[in-house]
């Protein structure tokens, strides 16, 4: 594959004349490129270099947005995104696949990516975020996979995380995430996780959000849709705090950038209808630079300055002379609310004389409290304040605001609460992840001499010899910690026969492999080690024995639904890999995971009931009862191409026949229920 840059022949590189506002003239310039009448926007600079989409798995790269070469990407669909996020840079075409590359000029094969291509769609901290869900591509599958070509369409994706409810604009500002909710929420988080409210703006039908910080501004344009031309609401602030919602005089909106001191966009108003350059020191008065041609899509900013493509293979350069910042200009953050708490529905139904109480839900009654408690927290109670951050903490019944509860837990800290160094502790390890273990010690030791029963059982299972700082500190706090509950007695039995055990493990004694595995995946008596546990299962595999495969693929299903390679350690390759050498080994249990996951399409498998009915069959033709009852529920419950319910009750009778204890239950209850409908029986 030819991956050179290809030169280009330049007409009509010259001022433009016809741009005017305060700018001089001299500012401008706008040129045609011949083979370039195929490229598409946006238009975007990052990591150096000026990008347009291209035809054919090509894309224009330019260094000045003055000289442009094409590159091919190795596809032969359209180029419809190229983004960088911080450590490479990422292609999709118009098939919905994607590829990478560090440079640009050298890119793995495309593979399918479902969402990530969509509209709407960023590549933030290794992974793509589109509105509704994050879809991540593991970065061990890419090393793992491309250097041999052997790529798996079906498993591209290392699992999903949902965002915060109806998102309708993602976007990313260098370390930020920032989105956008269908009730105009503005929401911001640092990891993907923890969300922080950061204002609102009007609720409407939002079409675009473009944003730009710069001179001490966070400006969001946020485009919504309307029957009389769709309004622009604009958003001024500084840092996450948004000062002030302001209409403005724009009727569209269709790019914005900062740079060189001010605040370019491009736009529309109603005495001026054709799209033009605006210029802004504030983000809220803003001068007209003069119109545009064609239909520009995108404008960006870089060290040739401002660029805009109008398509045609034009670009127009827009590089003005240098304002000196004046970050005074915005205005001080304004309070943000400290948490939203979650609404769980009304407590009765109908109206007037029909209305009823119902009787309420434990998260209803939840919520009733945590409203006292905020109130209490407004007033300054600390002890509510604390309640709150660990609420925070859990964000069940919260829009968490991690940045507030990192205030609260070190008030309570400053008040001497026992609890509080310890909670900031788990704060800090979900929501800076690169905090030093010395910080989270300290903490954990804080809460542990204050007297919190918790912090003492972390520090007892969790110090190691390196985080000793004086002899004996682990019988310390394991003292203090049997004393003070009782429960943890059984916790310490767990850990002794884990350090009892693991040295037999290491040597490959599978009885004691499946004794500390359990306890080095549950982080409760000994530290957390997944990998440790794959290595260990592994000798147990090699010696025929798949017991530990099955409970690490339960382990990835118990925490699929919060990020499994966070939660569990386990990559979905690894969930896949055990579950299916231990199917083949005949292990039951692993063999009711595949099934239930070919049926259902669970856990990274696609939907395949023709396939766990074979398998089902197969077992069930040798006789084996388990089978039997599978076939049945699979025939009985299936999809229209296998439902047979006559076949499955015959499969049915034969497992109980057999002696399955669930086929006769299921039987009798059947019997039963069909003898109540004869009889009338309500």
């Amino acid at each position: 594959m030819d991956r050179r840059l290809l030169p280009f022949l330049w007409v009509g590189l010259g001022v433009v004349a016809a741009l005017g506002g305060r700018a001089q003239e001299s500012a401008f310039s706008r040129a045609t490129t011949h083979g370039m009448e195929t490229a598409s926007g946006p238009l975007r600079y990052e990591n150096g270099a000026y990008v347009l989409n291209g035809p054919a798995g090509q894309i224009f790269i330019s260094a000045d947005a003055v000289k442009w070469a094409a590159v091919s990407t190795g596809t032969d669909a359209p180029i419809v995104m190229v983004q960088h996020d911080g450590q490479q840079w990422v292609a999709g075409n118009r098939k919905g696949e994607v590829a990478f590359s560090a440079d640009l000029n050298t890119w793995t094969p495309f593979f399918k990516a479902y969402d990530a291509t969509k509209p709407g769609s960023v590549m933030w901290r290794g992974r793509f975020w589109a509105t509704g869900k994050i879809l991540g591509v593991a970065r061990s599958y890419l090393r793992g996979h491309f250097a041999d070509q052997a790529v798996v369409l079906d498993r591209d994706w290392d699992g999903q995380l949902l965002l915060p409810e109806k998102p309708v604009a993602i976007w990313r500002v260098g370390e930020r995430l920032h989105l956008l909710r269908e009730d105009g929420q503005r929401l911001i988080s640092d990891n993907g996780e923890y969300w922080n409210f950061a204002g609102a703006v009007p609720r409407g039908e939002f079409e675009r959000v473009y944003y730009a910080e710069g001179n001490g501004l966070a400006v969001t344009l946020i485009a919504t849709a309307g029957k009389d031309g769709p309004p622009v609401v604009l958003t001024v602030g500084a840092d996450t705090a948004f000062a002030s919602v302001e209409p403005t005089s724009m009727q569209d909106v269709r790019g914005l950038a900062y740079g060189a001191g001010r605040f370019v966009l491009i736009g529309k108003t109603a005495t001026d209808p054709g799209l033009s350059l605006y210029e802004s020191a504030d983000g809220k008065t803003w001068q007209s630079l003069g119109p545009l041609r064609g239909e520009p899509a995108g404008l960006t900013f870089g060290r040739a300055g401002f660029a805009v493509y109008e398509g045609g293979g034009t670009v127009l350069r827009y590089r003005p002379e240098i304002w000196p910042e004046t970050p005074s200009a915005a205005k001080s953050p304004v309070e943000i609310p400290e948490l939203l708490i979650t609404d769980f529905g009304p407590t009765s139904v109908g109206s007037g004389k029909q209305r009823r109480s119902l009787p309420p839900t434990p998260d209803q009654v939840r919520e009733k409290e945590l409203y006292q408690v905020r109130n209490r927290a407004r007033n300054g109670d600390v002890a509510a304040k604390l309640e709150l951050a660990f609420v925070v903490l859990e964000g069940k019944y919260v829009l968490s605001n991690p940045w507030r509860a990192e205030l609260w837990f070190n008030e309570a800290r400053a008040a001497g609460e026992a609890t509080a160094g310890r909670g900031y502790a788990e704060l800090l390890k979900k929501w800076r992840p690169d905090t030093a273990r010395v910080e989270l010690l300290k903490l954990y030791r804080e809460s542990a001499t204050r007297g919190d029963a918790t912090a003492m059982r972390w520090l007892a299972i969790n110090l190691s010899a390196a985080d000793i700082v004086e002899a004996g500190e682990i019988e310390r706090w394991r003292d203090a910690a049997l004393a003070a509950d009782p429960d943890f007695a059984a916790v310490w039995a767990k850990r002794e026969s884990y350090h009892h055990n693991i040295a037999a493990a290491e040597a490959g004694d599978v009885a004691a492999i499946l004794t500390v595995l359990p306890l080095m995946l549950d982080g409760g008596a000994v530290p957390a080690d997944t990998q440790k546990a794959l290595e260990l299962n592994a000798k147990a595999v090699a010696r025929g024995r798949h017991e530990g495969s099955v409970y690490l693929a339960r382990h990835y299903q118990e925490r699929y639904f919060s990020a499994p390679e966070q939660q569990s350690g386990l990559s979905q390759d690894d969930y896949v890999r055990l579950l299916e050498g231990a199917v083949e080994s005949g292990n039951k249990p692993a063999f009711g995971q595949l099934l239930n996951n070919l049926v259902t399409g669970g856990f990274g498998y696609r939907k395949d009931e023709a396939r766990a009915y074979a398998l089902a069959l197969k077992l069930a033709e040798a006789g084996d009862a388990d089978g039997m009852a599978m076939t049945a529920g699979i025939l009985i419950g299936g999809g229209s191409a296998l439902r047979d319910e006559a076949a499955g009750l015959a499969w049915m009778q034969k497992a109980a026949d057999a002696g399955h204890l669930a086929a006769k239950t299921w039987l009798q209850r059947k019997a039963a229920a069909e003898g109540k409908a004869a009889a009338g029986a309500p």
